[in-house]
């Protein structure tokens, strides 16, 4: 019996480095048409980025937390959605790209959407943008950078005077001149 384990525990072995050693494209495109199905007029280049940095492809992922599956979906937030099993990656990321779009409509900037689906839309309306939380911070630069975004201006864009958004009891800046960049990416189809 103990050879017989040892012979089969080397092969186990082997296929789970040879899992492991899946290169993370290869994982991403698994997934590519489930993203563009599902895009609901978001960029599938901010929802891979978002994929990439909340679970590097795994589906079967859990936070300490407890987000589950693909895209990191709370078990509230993944009921609310109506995301009955978040292990399920089309049903995780129709949540998930459901929740980002939200977060998008109602904060109008990609950095701010992106804070609050990490960390909260109240922790965006309480410190009137991105808060102060080192994880936050590191996910939004993370993910932008994943995306091929972090150094534009439609990241993180200047300020003018007379483009401020009343949100909570904070004004939170809204540059007109990226609005149409920002429309062009959630809108496009």
């Amino acid at each position: 019996m103990k050879t017989f384990l040892r012979c089969i525990a080397l092969p186990i072995s082997l296929l789970a480095l040879l899992i492991l050693s899946i290169p993370a494209a290869a994982r991403e495109n698994r997934y590519a048409d489930i993203i563009a199905s599902h895009r609901h007029h978001l960029d599938p280049r901010l929802v891979t980025a978002v994929i990439k940095a909340e679970s590097n492809f795994n589906p079967r992922a859990v936070s300490s937390a407890g987000a589950r599956g693909l895209m990191q979906l709370m078990p509230t937030t993944a009921r609310l959605l109506g995301v009955s099993n978040s292990f399920d990656p089309e049903e995780n990321i129709r949540g998930g790209v459901e929740y980002l779009r939200a977060q998008l409509e109602r904060f109008g900037r990609i950095d701010f959407a992106l804070a609050a689906y990490n960390a909260g839309p109240e922790a965006v309306e309480r410190y009137g943008g991105i808060p102060p939380y080192r994880e936050t911070r590191e996910y939004v630069r993370k993910v932008l950078q994943y995306f091929g975004a972090s150094d534009t201006a439609l990241a993180m864009p200047r300020q003018t005077p007379s483009s401020d958004k009343q949100i909570g009891g904070s004004r939170i800046p809204v540059v007109e001149e990226n609005m149409d960049k920002l429309r062009a990416l959630i809108w496009s189809s």
